[in-house]
């Protein structure tokens, strides 16, 4: 006999875990290479070789030696005219001789340590006898040099001025160096930094060196499509941040941690639920795309990245996206991981945080004594009578007899302080022939009900060796499991939105235990549901969820630089297949339950009500990808010219299948169903493969004039044969004025040291459509009808008339700005206005009508558009003064979308025509009355010239709302209705502040965050007192209402919203109707990050083994000003009732080994 399985077998579980054990030996494998390495002494100081070379420069002389060698050269491009051409023809030399002769006849000298050479000039041949002959009197320095944020620096240079004495900082930035006396001047210099004279005897300055950044100088570079590019040379509005800016971050999600951190880029935390992230969008366009490490993601991936695996995040904000073709008319967001370095020593991190939740604001409730009070005024305004007595209403509001004291069900439900923390262990370094980082983290999430909790596990392991000369072979690594736990509840909602809801749903003159028995949950009428204590008390007997993802994805690259082909010099060819494969299992039970009701006459419990609606749901869906690419690149700079270009061609395939269960079992303890028991089966399954061609060419002429075009041409599986291929280019431009002669030689060019025009013009092809409209079929409908013999079959209808000439929506983005550097660069900024146009949005052409029996639409046809306009701007300043260096930095951005075209709507009236016609109109808000005050007195009312319930004012009440007779006809009806507030969604204005500043091994960073030109409209909860019979938000204490609540005829005490009964039972529509009066256009800012550290001096943690050890204290969302009183500005949830986001408290450490 055959058992029959609920959850089937999933036959790529043996393919999972047989990739697993290959990565597993992979790793192992090219682990032991990595390690046995180290063990061989690749800093031979006899390592000889030929060159053959005629009138090149300097520099590509160094460049090939390092090519050949295990040598790295350090120098300052300012003392060493690296552009001088020169020409040699050596045969098996070492390098000492062909330094000796590169240099002869100049003031270059050098010092070799171990595999650095340091190149310095000589100035003064004299000093360098006499620093010679003194030294016998030399004294020792020894000292630290890190940068502003306080890192050390590896490999800076120290030199004795006017003398050939020199060296190099190490690993951890420390050096020692012999001085001939204490007059003597140390040289501290890098590449990128500003150069430093200490002279010797200043031994507490020297202890601890800083060095700021030289922006002029800085060759940094920004990881744009397929290549990377010199930030000085980038074309396009491109902006990115490092991962100390995101480690600064306690967010559980890496949207979360971007959050006010860039130029551009609008976020809203809508929910601080365990494992919540936020919404993210750049410009407001859409929802980006999200390239990890050179592959296509979704936001799920992204989002559940460790920030401490991450190296970069890059943003492509305007026509520089285009390259990724596909999904990129929204901006792309570009994520590179950490991946060690060649020629550097192990280094093992640790680091853990571990915090304390709580809401950042929920309403308040009502306590029993203002409820009680509500509902007699409620009664009295509504009936003209109440069944409530003075004397209960007296108790009440005593509230110390027994059975009269308020119970706070908030504080009952919400969990304070809920636990959150992270711990991450990650190694790296590298050989001259490997590099490798490995990596480990665990994230845990308690909710703030006590009921949920999420938990991550993320492993990263990139290892990258050259096998031979020239070929690389590199693995990136990654997976997660990650798991969200929570009670089911028994209604079909989500459960979290139950306890949420129960705060607001149970009086305060009831309590959660009958006879406050924790064995006996209390029935309290039809509200029982939302009795938290059947879920979570002592007695309780809660049904379950658990979602469930698995993930691992494997990236092998094999690369071959041809550079030691004369010919081909510059030229690189990758190969790069990714595997990626995800399994996610869901359960949800729903248990029944039992509420009692307490006799204290016979001290007996009964068992009055409760729930009988068992359900189970479990459900399995996996994904499968496969990415191959192959990709050419030539980077090469000679004379004053500079080419950055590839070519593409790339592949993806990826396949869904998907299996669920819906049953209502007939016991809450059995784990497994019967299939008598399911009440709904399904499986499906999904394919779909894309594939591209690209290339790209950046050129610079004299660092000055830039230009870059490529172009994509793209196939889509959506589109019908002959429209699935598209071709989409881009050109952007870029003008480095600051550089130009003319400039640096004015006045002005003292002040603005930096500055560079850029423009871009790209198009872009989307496929955001449902897949395979061409084709016509049929959907069937289960159990729709009931035939003959009373039998219920399986009905089938028309799916769609088949959209055979739908194609790509092509949008067109246009982009202008300006990159500036004030005073030395000290202060920089951006600044970049852009267009985006869209056309051929999917829509039908509603101008033919068919009639409902048809059972089908109107294809679809390429016919709307829209454009977004917007602008964006960033600034920063370093700044330092002795000992202490800082950071100032600020960004903000705006975005609107307007509708342009709208294919031919059909409207019943001229109204309804100026209401609904969104052609030219800008998207968000909606249509409502504008309030004008509130009613203060009857006698205002009564003679009070406009009709303002249609009703003659009948209903009126003091401290209704009076509203605009806008087209002055004496009443208020649809036509005094205008269009009032902006979209409910993502902020059109997002802005943020950073401060950052180091000081004797303290550190403070702190961003402040905020947007604005967004709404909120209460509804429910938020705008009526006591909805569903429950309790009420206690602001509606502050609200118009009689002196005595027994008495009609008292007076009228003003408050801030109408009195109660005046929405219920129909009584008038005044209340609740759409208008401003309920409407909130929000601004905000908060403290959305603070976190003051301490670096242990390295001469006390040696002691313990430990390189860097560093303490620190952190918050998130401590502090926000907002213009909204009653919830979180950032939730999107209208009747308020949604888990807000939290402020979390925490404490942490880094330590280095």
């Amino acid at each position: 006999m055959k058992k029959l399985r609920l959850i089937p077998v999933f036959t790529k579980q043996k393919h999972f875990l047989q990739f697993i054990l290959f990565m597993k030996l992979f790793i192992t494998f090219l682990l032991l290479n990595t390690f046995s390495l180290y063990a061989i002494d690749t800093y031979s100081q006899s390592t000889r070789v030929s060159m053959h070379f005629n009138k090149v420069k300097i520099s590509e002389i160094l460049n090939d030696i390092e090519t050949k060698t295990d040598y790295l050269f350090f120098y300052n491009h300012k003392d060493i005219k690296s552009d001088t051409k020169v020409s040699i023809n050596v045969e098996n030399k070492p390098i000492s001789a062909i330094l000796d002769e590169i240099f002869q006849n100049t003031d270059v000298k050098y010092s070799m340590l171990n595999n650095h050479i340091v190149l310095f000039a000589d100035n003064s041949a004299d000093k360098n006898m006499k620093s010679q002959s003194s030294e016998q009197t030399s004294i020792r320095v020894t000292g630290t040099v890190r940068d502003t944020n306080g890192e050390p620096l590896v490999g800076a240079n120290i030199s004795i001025k006017d003398t050939t004495i020199g060296t190099i900082t190490d690993i951890d930035g420390n050096y020692s160096i012999n001085a001939p006396n204490e007059q003597s001047v140390l040289l501290f210099s890098m590449i990128g930094f500003i150069s430093q004279e200490i002279k010797a005897g200043d031994r507490k300055k020297l202890s601890s060196v800083t060095l700021q950044e030289d922006l002029q100088l800085l060759d940094e570079v920004v990881v744009v499509g397929y290549t990377t590019i010199k930030a000085k040379r980038v074309t396009g509005a491109i902006s990115d941040i490092r991962n100390k800016e995101l480690m600064q971050s306690t967010a559980t999600k890496t949207t979360s941690a971007l959050m006010g951190k860039i130029a551009g880029v609008a976020t809203r935390q809508a929910s601080g639920g365990p494992g919540a992230g936020a919404n993210i969008e750049i410009r407001n366009l859409g929802t980006p795309l999200f390239i990890i490490d050179g592959i296509q993601k979704d936001q799920g991936q992204f989002d559940n990245l460790d920030p401490t695996d991450i190296e970069s995040v890059t943003v492509l904000k305007d026509a520089s996206a285009s390259i990724y073709g596909i999904q990129a008319s929204n901006g792309v967001i570009v994520v590179t991981t950490k991946g060690g370095a060649y020629k550097t020593s192990n280094a093992l991190n640790i680091s853990y945080r571990h915090g304390w939740q709580n809401f950042t604001q929920f309403p308040e409730m009502m306590n029993a004594a203002q409820w009680v009070d509500m509902r007699v005024e409620q009664d009295m305004n509504l009936y003209g009578q109440t069944s409530w007595t003075r004397e209960e209403y007296d108790k009440w509001q005593a509230g110390t007899e027994p059975g009269y004291q308020s119970f706070d069900w908030k504080k009952f439900i919400v969990k304070k302080n809920a636990p959150q923390s992270h711990f991450n262990i990650n190694s790296s370094g590298g050989s001259d022939k490997t590099k490798y980082y490995l990596s480990f983290s665990i994230t845990n999430q308690d909710g703030m009900f006590d009921s949920s909790d999420f938990s991550r596990y993320n492993i990263q392991s990139n290892v990258e060796s050259e096998i031979v000369k020239g070929l690389k072979v590199g693995m990136n690594i990654n997976g997660r499991i990650e798991q969200f736990k929570s009670v089911a509840t028994t209604v079909d909602r989500d459960d979290q939105y139950i306890f949420s809801e129960a705060i607001f749903r149970n009086r305060p003159t009831e309590r959660p235990y009958a006879n406050d028995n924790p064995l006996y949950p209390a029935d309290n009428g039809s509200r029982g549901y939302v009795n938290t204590a059947v879920y979570t008390g002592a007695n309780a007997n809660p049904g379950h969820l658990t979602d469930k993802w698995r993930i691992i994805q494997g990236n092998m690259k094999l690369s071959y630089d041809f550079s030691s082909i004369k010919a081909l010099y510059g030229l690189t060819a990758t190969a790069l297949a990714s595997y990626y494969y995800a399994d996610n299992t869901y359960e949800r039970q729903q248990k029944d339950f039992k509420l009692y009701t307490y006799d204290k006459n016979t001290d007996t419990y009964t068992h009055t009500g409760g729930s009988y609606d068992k359900k189970k749901k479990n459900s399995f869906n996996s994904v499968e990808e496969l990415m191959f690419r192959v990709q050419l690149n030539y980077i090469r700079e000679f004379n004053k010219h500079a080419i950055n270009a590839f070519v593409v061609g790339e592949a993806t395939e990826r396949k869904n299948p998907t299996f669920s269960v819906d049953s209502k079992p007939t016991s809450n303890s059995l784990p497994l169903v019967r299939s008598s028991e399911f009440t709904n089966l399904g499986n499906g399954y999904s394919e779909t493969s894309r594939a591209g061609f690209l290339g790209m060419v950046n050129y610079v002429f004299d660092d000055k004039y830039i230009i870059e075009v490529s172009g994509r041409y793209d196939g889509s599986y959506k589109f019908a044969k002959g429209n699935r291929w598209g071709f989409f280019p881009s050109v952007l431009m870029a003008y480095r004025i600051g550089n130009e002669k003319f400039w640096k030689d004015a006045a002005w060019g003292k002040t603005i040291n930096d500055l560079k025009f850029r423009a871009s013009y790209g198009k872009m092809g989307d496929d955001n459509i449902e897949a395979f409209l061409f084709f016509d079929g049929y959907n069937a409908y289960n159990g729709s009808y009931v035939m003959e013999d009373n039998k219920v079959t399986i009905g089938f209808a028309p799916r769609k008339m088949p959209s055979t000439t739908l194609s790509w929506i092509k949008t067109s983005l246009f982009n202008v700005g300006v990159d500036f550097g004030l005073f030395n660069s000290k202060i920089t900024g951006s600044f970049d206005y852009f267009v985006r146009k869209r056309d051929g949005l999917p829509a039908s052409k509603n101008d033919i009508v068919l009639p409902s029996e048809v059972g089908f639409d109107m294809p679809m046809y390429n016919l709307n558009g829209d454009k977004n306009i917007g602008w964006d701007a960033s600034l920063k300043y370093n700044g330092s003064y002795k000992d202490l260096s800082y950071q100032i930095g600020g960004n903000v951005s705006f975005s609107r979308r307007k509708t342009t075209k709208v294919y031919n709507p059909i409207y019943s009236t001229s109204l309804n025509y100026y209401r609904d016609n969104t052609a030219n109109r800008w998207e968000g808000g909606f249509w409502g009355y504008e309030s004008a005050g509130q009613f203060t007195s009857q006698e205002q009312i009564d003679n009070w010239k406009i009709d303002n319930d249609g009703k003659g004012n009948r209903t009126m009440r003091p401290g209704d709302i009076i509203y605009k007779d806008l087209n002055n006809d004496g009443r208020i009806t649809d036509l005094d209705m205008r269009k009032i507030g902006y979209s409910g969604g993502l902020p059109l204005l997002n802005y943020g502040i950073s401060i950052n500043a180091n000081w004797k091994g303290f550190d403070i960073n702190m961003l402040w965050q905020g947007a604005g030109k967004y709404q909120y409209y209460r509804e429910w909860e938020v705008q009526k007192p006591a909805p569903g019979d429950g309790n009420s938000a206690a602001m509606f204490a502050d609200r118009w209402h009689r002196e005595d609540p027994f008495d009609p005829n008292s007076a009228w005490i003003p408050g801030k919203y109408p009195s109660t009964g005046s929405w219920a039972s129909g009584q008038n529509n005044n209340y609740d109707r759409a208008s401003d009066f309920w409407l909130t256009n929000i601004v905000y800012l908060r403290l959305k990050e603070l976190e003051l550290g301490y670096t242990i001096p390295q001469q006390i943690s040696l002691k313990a083994g430990i390189k860097r050890f560093r303490v620190y204290f952190s918050g998130t969302n401590l502090i926000t000003f907002d213009n909204i009183d009653i919830v979180d500005p950032e939730i999107d949830i209208a009747n308020g009732v949604t888990y807000p986001p939290t402020k979390l408290v925490s404490i942490g450490f880094n330590a280095t080994f």
